[in-house]
């Protein structure tokens, strides 16, 4: 869930959310109103782009901690307790969550951590995704990144471990989902006002923020080299220094805690016009044969940044696959605008063409294991009448090999409005829902959180229900590789060539590495090539594994 709240630590007003949702809404609808109808025309050509600097790339910036990027091993994470193994008396199984945010009360305390579980019981959900990594930050003790600044946090304590202890305890256990901001490392408030720097200088933003130079800044920059979104100071997903750092900060919580699931938010570019730190306009002109800034609407370049986003998640899957076979890995989905009906509607749409989010092709090849879209759309607004409806069946027509669940914004509507929707949800076909969210339930403050809880049980979620089984979790093979060259560096860019009872052509990414969800178990051959250079390897893939390979160069 990409919170709907501009200050770090302090609630704002349902006023100030409403403005900003509208001026959020405004603008998809602006730029998708015609483009994304099954009959517009292509949505307007952005103008020819301002020259970036671009500069060599030597050795990448050091990751914010010493600690040294080990590749993990099954084994090495805590042992999970089960809560997918949990059995509802109905039988019935469906994904029923709660998006806990850290801009509100929630987790930040032992008595906030048990009343968000004796609240989440009693309205039915069976799991909460609770934003335990709010930029670049951390709500909890075993971690890459600075603990957060927050002077709601109790001194001493672990929000993660303890709501694990509690959530996963007793007759009724809650899955826990960990949600993080994946890009953006940094922001400033509704008027502008940036939060300051972070105090600790280990913090991303200070050693490779707004002030770092050549390939210590890992901004992502728009096209005439701005550097703050307007929003978000945001990390850029085509430095290869900005993949890795992410990947290992992801994949360290499921190493030191048993989650249930990893809940990526902001995986996506901000808009049409970034994605052009100078590090990834040089990798992309390299891989070309160009020179030059691109234009934000070259196709080859959205192909580029699509592929960096759609990166950094399959490493997060198969990272996580390595530590913990059964910890699920979703993420939250851009929905905005009008739904798409069909392929060639799809790709004028925001996530396809404006924020290289392609979380259609994500699911069809199986690198998420859920997707949860957005669909925050105000019950009595006319001209979103049926948005609401269309994205929730466009995900449920294009889950692929995974599943999609409906998120729904329950803090923009009245109780009613928003009971309405999660109806339509699973009439539509939803398995479960997601609420926006346990700190704003509904758009009217003379609503309570009993009327909610008794609306749910009394409704949708009336009949008991397990938390979704994902039958593939654990089962399928997985393949994980790296290229390197003569010298023992990665190699970026190289074309990968996978031969055996599946075949796949890859490319590796700016650290060389590569990876294959869900192949069909068996032997396989692995050719790597970048210009006259080659390398061969073999590789036996198993059910259950990810398997590792690494080729060298010359």
């Amino acid at each position: 869930m990409e919170e709907r709240v501009v200050v770090p630590v302090m609630p704002i007003s349902k006023l100030t959310r409403r403005s900003l949702l509208a001026r959020s809404a405004a603008a998809a609808a602006g730029a998708l109103l015609v483009a994304c109808a099954p009959s517009a025309p292509a949505p307007p050509q952005p103008t020819a782009a301002a020259p970036v600097p671009t500069v060599a790339q030597p050795a990448l910036a050091p990751l914010p901690t010493a600690a040294p990027a080990a590749t993990p091993t099954v084994g090495t994470a805590p042992k999970a307790t089960v809560v997918a193994a949990a059995t509802a008396a109905s039988g019935l199984e469906q994904f029923r969550a709660y998006w806990v945010d850290a801009f509100h009360p929630g987790f930040k305390s032992p008595a906030e951590v048990d009343t968000l579980l004796r609240d989440a019981r009693a309205s039915g959900a069976n799991a909460v995704i609770v934003e335990l990594r709010r930029r670049a930050d951390a709500y909890f003790g075993k971690r890459i990144d600075p603990l957060a600044e927050d002077p709601d946090l109790a001194p001493g304590f672990d929000p993660l471990q303890y709501l694990l202890d509690k959530a996963h305890a007793g007759s009724a256990p809650i899955q826990v989902h960990v949600w993080g901001p994946t890009f953006p490392i940094w922001r400033k408030d509704e008027n502008g006002v940036a939060w300051g720097a972070p105090k600790d200088p280990n913090h991303v933003y200070n050693l490779h923020g707004p002030d770092a130079k050549g390939t210590d800044n890992w901004l992502c920059w728009d096209s005439t080299g701005k550097q703050f979104d307007g929003g978000n100071y945001t990390l850029d997903p085509g430095h290869p220094a900005v993949a890795d750092y992410t990947v290992r900060v992801f994949t360290d919580i499921v190493k030191n805690y048993p989650v249930d699931g990893i809940h990526l938010d902001y995986i996506r570019y901000a808009d049409h016009e970034w994605g052009y730190n100078p590090v990834s306009v040089e990798r992309f002109n390299k891989q070309h044969g160009r020179s030059g800034t691109p234009d934000p609407s070259d196709q080859a370049w959205g192909d580029w940044r699509r592929a960096q986003v759609a990166n950094v998640v399959r490493r997060i899957y198969l990272g996580i696959n390595q530590i913990r076979p059964s910890t699920q890995l979703s993420a939250a989905l851009i929905p905005w605008g009008y739904a798409p009906t069909d392929d060639a509607s799809y790709r004028k749409s925001a996530p396809y063409y404006r924020t290289y989010q392609d979380w259609k092709a994500w699911l069809a090849e199986g690198i998420i294991d859920f997707g949860v879209p957005m669909d925050y759309v105000r019950a009595n607004d006319p001209k979103y009448k049926d948005a609401y409806a269309g994205w929730a069946a466009f995900g449920m027509a294009n889950q692929g090999k995974r599943k999609v669940v409906v998120g729904a914004g329950i803090f923009e509507n009245a109780l009613a409005d928003s009971l309405q929707q999660i109806e339509r949800a699973i009439t539509l076909g939803s398995p479960g829902v997601a609420l926006y969210s346990y700190g704003t339930f509904s758009e009217k403050t003379t609503d309570t959180r009993a009327q909610l809880q008794k609306l749910l049980t009394d409704g949708p979620f009336k009949a008991p229900a397990a938390p979704l089984k994902l039958p593939w979790k654990g089962d399928e093979a997985h393949l994980s590789g790296t290229v390197l060259g003569a010298d023992g560096k990665p190699v970026d860019g190289a074309a990968i060539n996978l031969k055996g009872p599946d075949a796949r052509d890859l490319v590796a990414d700016g650290s060389g590495i590569f990876g294959v969800v869900a192949l069909q178990p068996g032997s396989y051959q692995v050719q790597a090539r970048l210009g006259q250079q080659t390398g061969m390897a073999s590789v036996t893939v198993r059910a259950g594994q990810v398997a590792p390979v690494s080729l060298r160069l010359g």
